[in-house]
């Protein structure tokens, strides 16, 4: 054997040897992701359909995003009466321990032609709120171990 051969020969077992350890890597972290998604994969149709419900009247639901413990909610209101009433309802439901608004911010509706208003105008119409809400699950009940 020359010793080129060896040295390719060398070079040979040494990537072989990386190659196993990424192998072995990747798939440990694959069977570690696995058991992750299972540990948390918990119902969502009650969830959502819990969060639908409970909406007051003229009201919006944008989006709902899905955590490890809690749902994160974003829906448009028309009042302030009308998100204290929904924190409410969020509070006092069965499906959730806890719920916190994250964010408020207001908008205003532009349906058609855009015009500029008048400050007394503007003074008359009543923005929209847009509000973040995040509501701890209760998996207890959500599994349906727990009757209240």
């Amino acid at each position: 054997m020359t010793a080129e051969e060896q040295a390719l020969t060398t070079q040979l077992d040494q990537l072989q040897q990386e190659l196993d350890a990424r192998q072995n890597v990747d798939q440990g972290s694959l069977e570690d992701s696995v058991t992750f998604i299972q540990s948390v994969s918990y119902p969502v149709t009650p969830l959502i359909g819990e969060t639908k419900t409970l909406l007051p009247t003229q009201s919006y639901l944008r989006s709902y995003v899905f955590g490890e413990n809690s749902v994160n909610i974003e829906v448009d209101f028309e009042t302030m009466t009308d998100i204290s009433k929904y924190v409410e309802r969020l509070l006092m439901s069965s499906y959730f321990t806890d719920a916190q608004i994250n964010t408020v911010s207001n908008f205003e509706i532009e349906l058609g032609e855009q015009r500029v208003l008048t400050p007394q105008q503007k003074f008359k119409e009543v923005p929209r709120y847009s509000v973040s809400i995040t509501a701890t699950i209760d998996f207890m009940y959500l599994a349906g171990g727990r009757r209240s």
